[in-house]
């Protein structure tokens, strides 16, 4: 994650300051830290990581609604946080612990800004990711699943941070033929993914995931393709417009025209859930 801001020359810190003024960060609680430790930690035995999860019956309960979703994709249930560690191993369990706790510290944040329809859009995201991870690179779907869910996490703190300025921006967007990055970008001296960066590094996220948030408009080989190629969805039920990703699918990743079309109606069709689950 250094190695990205030293090569835009970004301060994460002095960015932030920039882009969302004194608006407050909540810091993941101490449940969630304990947690975060633990599953960093290679020590720690399972039952003493899944003892810190239940801690929490909340996080419980959602962890285990993600996880069951359509849009998770999984052919089994799950029933238990162990049966989870066991399952998903320890990689996947931190992703969802840190997705949960980014989304409860937005909505406080972000007061109103992080609509349903931009949690929408977000379970769309990570559906699509994750449905074409399992064409281009299927030991990577989970970390691409969470990374299309909170790719585009700074844009309901911007919406808070100016609503004025903003806001209207993307609002453009959502009706035009730009791209929003290009727009902050002519407007600001910035773009989304990269305050979505500096977020990740205050929040302290694993450094794959912030890669993939900060560098998800990026056509690289450090971004998971499905990352890349999911950033085509707008935040919006009617920005599915998806024909340039499907020929950026064909062309750059060599996935057929029908495959890819029939991963988008899957998607829309699994994201239904999870997007109950967040709004």
């Amino acid at each position: 994650m250094f190695e990205f801001f030293k090569r835009r020359r970004i301060d994460p810190k002095k960015r932030l300051v920039e882009s969302l003024g004194d608006l407050s960060l909540p810091a993941f609680s101490a449940a969630t830290m304990n947690t975060l430790r633990l599953l960093r930690n290679p020590d720690a035995t399972p039952d003493r990581i899944a003892a810190s999860i239940e801690i929490n019956p909340g996080v419980v309960v959602r962890m285990l609604q993600m996880v069951n979703s359509a849009a998770y994709g999984l052919v089994g249930r799950v029933d238990r946080v162990a049966h989870a560690l066991n399952l998903l191993g320890r990689g996947q369990v931190e992703s969802l612990v840190v997705a949960l706790a980014v989304k409860g510290s937005l909505d406080k944040a972000a007061k109103g800004a992080a609509t349903a329809g931009f949690w929408r859009a977000a379970a769309e995201r990570a559906s699509l990711a994750r449905g074409l991870a399992a064409l281009l690179h299927p030991e990577r779907q989970s970390e691409s699943f969470v990374a299309g869910l909170l790719q585009d996490m700074a844009v309901p703190l911007l919406v808070r941070a100016q609503p004025e300025g903003y806001e209207p921006l993307v609002r453009r967007w959502l009706t035009g033929p730009g791209e929003l990055d290009d727009l902050e970008r002519a407007h600001y001296g910035w773009d989304h993914s990269e305050i979505g960066a500096c977020l990740a590094a205050h929040w302290e996220l694993p450094q794959s995931l912030a890669q993939a948030i900060g560098g998800h408009h990026d056509d690289d080989d450090s971004i998971p393709p499905a990352v890349y190629l999911a950033s085509y969805v707008k935040q919006s039920r009617g920005g599915r417009d998806l024909e340039p990703m499907v020929y950026t699918a064909r062309d750059r990743f060599g996935v057929a025209e029908d495959r890819v079309v029939d991963t988008i109606n899957e998607a829309w069709a699994r994201a239904e859930s999870l997007a109950s689950l967040l709004s």
